[in-house]
């Protein structure tokens, strides 16, 4: 009896290591290809997200016209554009 029971625990001894190597293996390769599709995921969520914003821009943003002064450092005037008024 004692012989049949070393043999029984000798043998669930071997099939933990065996599980836990498994594991181990199944473990590293299974966050392998996590982090191999998360960036996939990750970059077509960047790719969609300029696309929408790319195009939910106006053609124009800004309408208004400004008038431009071109100054040197002595503050003398270089040059200057009048906008048009609506």
């Amino acid at each position: 009896m004692y012989r049949g029971l070393s043999f029984y625990i000798q043998s669930q001894l071997e099939l933990t290591v065996l599980l836990k190597e498994y594991w181990l293996m199944w473990k590293s390769t299974y966050q392998h290809r996590l982090k191999q599709n998360l960036k996939k995921i990750l970059r077509l969520t960047l790719i969609v997200f300029i696309a929408w914003y790319a195009f939910a821009l106006p053609k124009h943003l800004f309408n208004t016209t400004y008038s431009h002064v071109v100054l040197d450092k002595n503050d003398s005037l270089l040059g200057a554009h009048i906008a048009k008024d609506e």
